[in-house]
């Protein structure tokens, strides 16, 4: 008596194979695809966190204490207001133990937060376009009574800060000695403060997941018109 063997050929079981292949590489882009998504939106929370907590510190100081315009006395080319091309510091009044606050980008080294070097002009002398801004991130610095200060950072480390720039309207110590405005009604003063945020390339990213993922950032804060400097 003869019995009969069922078995795959050989063709069915490439075209089976062929089949699971195309369905398992479908799926391994659909859960790429996902997680980048996913990557995008974390790094997109990221920087909207970062943009709305940096300005509410300084904004907070600017509304409690103020501006302090007598900064801006011409003594360096970063205590000169420029209204249009905007300043890189922006100084705050003191508080009542006379600290001072300035805000300004900064960056990472051996003896801790410095001043970020921005770079020399892209286009040329006289312009004000600079060159891209890496690891550089938003910092407080307090300045005692005692000539001691310290340093401390505001963005954290998933973010940096590029074209950070004050637009300050007030009436400086020195226009104030040199001309016949009058200081007591030009004391409120207001900032524009105009940013740029954008994810810093890192181990393990990809450099295509990372394009378009900057925002352009711009707010103005007034001081309170009813506070007595």
């Amino acid at each position: 008596m003869k019995t009969s063997r069922q078995a795959f050929t050989l063709i069915e079981i490439v075209v089976a194979t062929t089949i699971l292949a195309v369905v398992m590489v479908s799926v391994f882009e659909i859960y790429l695809s996902v997680l980048t998504l996913s990557r995008r939106l974390e790094f997109s929370r990221s920087l909207q966190e970062n943009a709305r907590s940096m300005t509410e510190v300084f904004a907070k100081e600017i509304r409690d204490r103020g501006i302090d315009l007598s900064f801006y006395d011409a003594g360096s080319s970063e205590r000169i207001l420029d209204y249009q091309n905007g300043n890189a510091v922006l100084a705050i009044r003191p508080d009542s133990e006379g600290n001072f606050s300035r805000y300004y980008l900064m960056e990472d080294s051996v003896s801790g937060p410095v001043a970020c070097r921005e770079g020399e002009s892209t286009a040329g002398t006289g312009s004000n376009l600079l060159s891209e801004l890496v690891g550089c991130y938003l910092g407080r610095e307090s300045l005692a009574p005692d000539g001691t200060s310290s340093r401390i950072r505001l963005t954290d480390s998933r973010v940096k800060v590029e074209n950070l720039r004050f637009h300050i309207v007030g009436i400086s110590a020195e226009s104030v000695a040199t001309s016949s405005v009058n200081a007591a009604s030009n004391r409120e003063a207001k900032v524009t403060a105009a940013f740029d945020l954008a994810i810093p390339p890192g181990k393990g990213l990809d450099p295509k997941m990372l394009d378009g993922l900057k925002i352009r950032a711009q707010t103005t804060i007034s001081e309170k018109v009813y506070k007595s400097y």
